[in-house]
């Protein structure tokens, strides 16, 4: 009934996990706050320093990547296999370590980090695009089409 609307599936999945993500990665990257905010989480499981700074570059550039590419639909499956790992990783130091509490001294919103339930379901969204693919209206489709032309 709904088979024509099947190219389209793909397109809100992608939008939404990849706005959540260049949200998310320009928090850290380019706002004080968030960037100060993210270290001190970091901090509660004992990451302080000069590594807790690498780390927040590093996590809020691969988010903000991350979003660009699942906004566009390039390279989606790699996307989704990285951050599902990195979220599942997320999980795993929550549940050893406790959620970080809140840094009250930024008038901020409290947290860089997802809770539990959002990081499940971010994982359901990343999972649903790794096994269904990026859809039509993608990069990854024009590039797949290409190859089979020019073969």
């Amino acid at each position: 009934m709904f088979k024509k609307w099947n190219d389209w599936a793909p397109l809100p999945v992608r939008f939404v996990m990849g706005f959540s993500y260049i949200a998310a990665g320009f928090l850290k990257l380019f706002n004080g706050n968030g960037h100060h905010n993210f270290i001190y989480e970091l901090g509660h499981w004992g990451i302080s320093g000069a590594l807790a700074s690498a780390s927040t570059w590093f996590v809020g550039f691969l988010e903000f990547a991350s979003g660009l590419l699942l906004v566009a639909g390039a390279f989606v499956s790699l996307v989704a296999i990285v951050q599902t790992v990195g979220t599942i990783g997320l999980l795993i130091a929550i549940w050893i370590g406790g959620f970080p509490p809140a840094y009250d001294g930024l008038n901020y919103f409290p947290y860089c980090l997802p809770d539990v339930p959002y990081s499940w379901a971010i994982v359901a969204g990343l999972l649903t695009l790794l096994f269904g693919g990026a859809g039509k209206y993608s990069y990854d489709a024009l590039r797949r089409d290409t190859l089979r032309k020019s073969s």
